[in-house]
């Protein structure tokens, strides 16, 4: 009995030699082999050491903070596919994983970090941009000056890694560049409930979706992708200012025609992101923020109206109703219009109005053309 327990043993000693092996691969190429040394069953069956020969066979004491940290998330990825763990949810915090690893490997740990992820809670402190998730802005904490704060915009997060937007831009091979910062947290996930494609680009860093702040600061952007050979689309209002906009870099030649997307409702004079979703998707956030339900004629005026962009119409709205200090509340309400939509999304839901979604599938081949996939 004891021989085949020991045949056992090492049956998944060798498994685990060759999981540990194919995972430290990826971020170590040089990574020969992959030994365990266990105590046999006589003596009380247990680990005794791992020898890692990445050129010279050393025992895993001997190998850096890194490699150490690299062989326990092997173990934790292996752990957490199999179908024989115990039925128990881990949190998993690794403390900046990205250090002593190359670039490239860099790239690989995040794919093992998000395959963890996927059934375990994972907390990762990092100072690298290639761990931002892109995916939801909001997932990442900024820690600063004794506050831990949810990033509100990749801005944010530039400034609180130290990273320049050249830096960021380097690696992508398309950025889309919008006017307003919840711009950039609501078109991700409206593009990948088109394009299940685009949450991979975004993960990998081959697109990029940033908002410029305001229109006037999307034309030093465009230039700036330029610069870095990153092919830049421009996502911009169909209203005054953005048609200023629009004017101003296709009569400068910062970007071809072709490459710019404007918002627009069909029949609208003026419109604005959110007069693509269905009002069905948002209503419910939009009257708890506003404290108040709206009548028929209020929802119709703010669905279907046609002189003005959302953002105004709601303004209106709200004026009329004697909300005093209107447009600070209105831009509350962009927010939690956007929380809602993206929500929406998340529950598979339809957001965007039939008439509308031609913008986004143009704004998908966009993306999917600067990315020469097809």
């Amino acid at each position: 009995m004891l021989k085949q327990l020991e045949r056992l043993d090492q049956t998944v000693i060798a498994d685990v030699e060759s999981v540990l092996q194919k995972t430290l691969t990826r971020f170590i190429p040089g990574t020969d082999s992959v030994q365990l040394e266990a105590r046999p069953f006589s003596r009380a069956s247990g680990l005794e050491d791992i020898l890692i020969d990445d050129g010279v066979l050393t025992p895993i004491v001997a190998k850096g903070d890194g490699i150490q940290s690299l062989v326990a998330l092997a173990l934790t990825m292996e752990w957490t596919q199999s179908t024989n763990h115990p039925d128990k949810q881990l949190i998993i915090a690794v403390e900046e994983p990205e250090s002593h690893l190359h670039p490239g490997a860099v790239h690989e740990l995040r794919q093992v970090l998000q395959g963890i992820a996927e059934s375990q809670q994972v907390i990762v402190t990092t100072h690298s941009q290639a761990l931002v998730n892109r995916r939801n802005l909001r997932q990442n904490v900024i820690v600063s000056e004794r506050s831990a704060k949810p990033a509100k915009s990749l801005d944010a997060l530039r400034t609180a890694l130290g990273v320049r937007l050249s830096d960021a831009l380097a690696a992508a091979e398309v950025v889309v560049v919008s006017e307003g910062y919840l711009d950039e947290v609501l078109l991700p996930a409206l593009l990948m409930q088109r394009e299940p494609a685009v949450r991979e680009w975004l993960t990998e860093g081959r697109l990029i979706i940033e908002s410029a702040g305001s229109g006037s600061k999307i034309y030093p952007r465009v230039l700036a992708a330029r610069t870095l050979l990153t092919q830049p689309i421009v996502v911009l209002d169909s209203d005054p200012a953005g048609e200023k906009d629009v004017g101003r870099l296709l009569a400068d030649g910062v970007i071809e025609q072709t490459a710019v997307v404007q918002v627009v409702r069909p029949s609208c004079a003026h419109s604005e992101l959110e007069d693509l979703l269905l009002q069905d998707s948002y209503l419910a956030a939009l009257e708890a923020r506003i404290g108040f339900r709206l009548k028929g004629r209020q929802k119709r005026k703010l669905d279907q109206g046609r002189d003005k962009a959302w953002s105004e119409r709601l303004s209106e709205i709200l004026v009329n109703a004697g909300v005093p200090d209107a447009e600070k509340l209105v831009k509350a309400c962009k927010y939690d219009v956007t929380q809602a939509a993206v929500e929406a999304v998340g529950r598979g839901e339809a957001v965007i109005r039939s008439e509308c979604e031609d913008i986004l599938n143009r704004l998908v081949d966009l993306i999917r053309n600067g990315l020469h996939t097809h």
